[in-house]
């Protein structure tokens, strides 16, 4: 007889039973992929925003890319990181910052500006070991050689703050925030977003990003220059001036021992000038007075400048090979033909320390320059509706020591402009404005900066036109260093220096800057109406 028990779980093993379990075991699972699915799309709906916003930011934020890391760039950086409403990072092919070149040399006024951008750095340059020095300038040849004194300013002259490129880099990024700084990072191309309303910047490893703003901060040749003005625009063929350039940077002892310790007193810091026949060398102190940076500027080519100029075995011609890649290789005898008119033993110091660094060739950047033709209009000299130029980016600078002090200046002065003028930009749709603002104030301003620059440099190396309407031709052997180390004509020289101090105090720290917010309110009010 079967029982209860036996007959259910002979009816639990029919193929009915266990069809209809197998059923609901399915319906079950089904049911629980769904809810999975259900909770998975709802948790992933939640997180979206949050995913978004990571990856993107706030949108309503204005997102700035600055490609490049010279001084200006970083400068840029500093000061946009001030306003909350603007997301900003940095680009850089290499691993670090670039802090080969020539020291900074920051003018009373410049280190004002440079506080102004960001008061965090009040005391970057004190922590940096800059060291203010006062200015002389010799003959460096000629018949006045052995007779002339020294020129100085006028005592009421403010020396100037020069610091050590890797010292001031070092501080200026010491503290900025990992997450805006990106280095090792090429870009490949550039390209408009939406119409011209924002950016993509295209990387070697096949990314991409999209910014609101392009700040392009990376040279001469950089692609930034090639973005604004246009591939096909004449500026971006820049010209040879016919000048070379060289620097090093050794320690006071050996300094002093090639040039003599009346020049280099830790005690007197002062930066000398030698002016020569299409020769100009400098020196001063850095690093606390620790080191001292050493510069030659002369004239390899006079043809550039100007066809009458006088040739011989100082000034070789430059070969179409140092032309395309804009360095200058000298053999060692070259060189010191080069100097060979100097009668200063200071200067004649100077070149064998640098023999004595360079033993087997001497390589050197030749200096180019904008070509001399008429300027584009106002609206595409240096930015365009989503992109701007600053630094050399905008302006190829001289490769004198007076050169680099210009680029600096411009550099300060470009940046603070523009991150207050973004400041002001409180949403996307003011940025085209903005960067309007910014060419039409600052770039007919940086380009008069630097054609006054070259003009200064090449005449610090007695070449190229006249700062002053004394006659050069009454003064005989090397008239034109004469004429600038006369006292009159010295004088002439630093009143020039002071006109620009006055510009750029008009620019930086006082009425352009508030003519130019008038303008940028004015172009938004019309912007409103239309």
């Amino acid at each position: 007889m079967v029982g209860p028990l036996e007959h259910a779980a002979e009816h639990l093993e029919s193929p009915a039973v266990v069809g209809l379990v197998t059923a609901l075991e399915e319906a079950y699972e089904n049911l629980n992929h769904t809810s999975n699915a259900i909770r998975r799309e709802a948790l992933a709906s939640m997180a979206l925003p949050t995913l978004f916003k990571r990856r993107m930011g706030d949108t309503s934020k204005i997102r700035v890319a600055i490609l490049g890391g010279d001084l200006a760039g970083i400068l840029v950086l500093r000061g946009l990181l001030r306003y909350p409403h603007i997301v900003v990072d940095i680009y850089d092919s290499e691993s670090s910052f670039s802090k080969e070149g020539l020291a900074f040399e920051f003018p009373y006024t410049v280190q004002k500006a440079l506080y102004a951008i960001d008061p965090s750095l009040n005391q970057c340059l004190d922590r940096a070991g800059a060291v203010s020095e006062s200015m002389e300038a010799y003959h460096a040849s000629g018949g006045y050689t052995e007779s002339g004194g020294a020129r100085y300013p006028p005592d009421l002259y403010v020396p100037n703050s020069i610091v050590g490129r890797p010292e001031l880099l070092s501080q200026l990024t010491a503290d900025l925030p990992r997450r805006a700084v990106h280095l090792n990072a090429r870009v490949t191309s550039i390209r408009d977003d939406n119409g011209g309303e924002g950016v993509v910047l295209v990387f070697a490893n096949g990314s991409q990003e999209r910014y609101d703003v392009l700040v392009g901060s990376d040279g001469t040749d950089g692609l930034s220059r090639k973005y604004v003005l246009g591939v096909d625009n004449p500026k971006l063929q820049l010209e040879h001036t016919g000048f070379w350039s060289l620097h090093l940077r050794v320690p006071l002892a050996r300094a002093q021992e090639a040039i003599g310790t009346e020049f280099l007193d830790p005690s007197k810091p002062k930066q000398v000038r030698w002016v020569g026949d299409g020769i100009f060398m400098q020196h001063n102190l850095l690093n606390d007075g620790r080191d001292v940076q050493v510069t030659v500027y002369a004239q390899l080519d006079p043809a550039p400048i100007d066809p009458k100029s006088r040739g011989g075995p100082a000034t070789p011609l430059l070969t179409p090979d140092e032309l395309e890649s804009s360095m200058a290789l000298l053999e060692p005898g070259d060189f010191e033909g080069v100097f060979s008119t100097l009668k200063s033993e200071a200067c004649k110091g100077i070149v064998k320390l640098f023999r004595s660094v360079f033993t087997v060739q001497i390589i050197g950047p030749l200096e180019r320059r904008d070509q001399l033709v008429t300027s584009p209009p106002f609206s595409l000299r240096h930015a365009t509706r989503n992109a701007c130029l600053v630094g050399c980016a905008a302006c190829p600078a001289p490769l004198s020591p007076h050169g680099s002090t210009a680029a600096t200046t411009l550099a300060v002065e470009q940046a603070l402009a523009l991150t207050r003028l973004l400041g002001r930009a409180d949403s996307k749709v003011k940025v085209s404005t903005a960067l309007r603002t910014y060419d039409r104030f600052w770039g007919s301003r940086s380009e008069s900066l630097m054609q006054n620059a070259f003009v200064a440099s090449h005449f610090l190396a007695g070449r190229g036109a006249y700062f002053t309407e004394l006659d050069a031709s009454s003064q005989g052997e090397n008239g034109h260093t004469a004429v600038l180390l006369s006292e009159e004509g010295f004088c002439e020289f630093i009143e020039t220096l002071e006109h620009e101090e006055q510009a750029l105090r008009m620019f930086v720290l006082e009425t352009k800057t508030e003519e130019a917010f008038g303008f940028m309110d004015q172009l938004l009010a019309e912007q409103a109406l239309s």
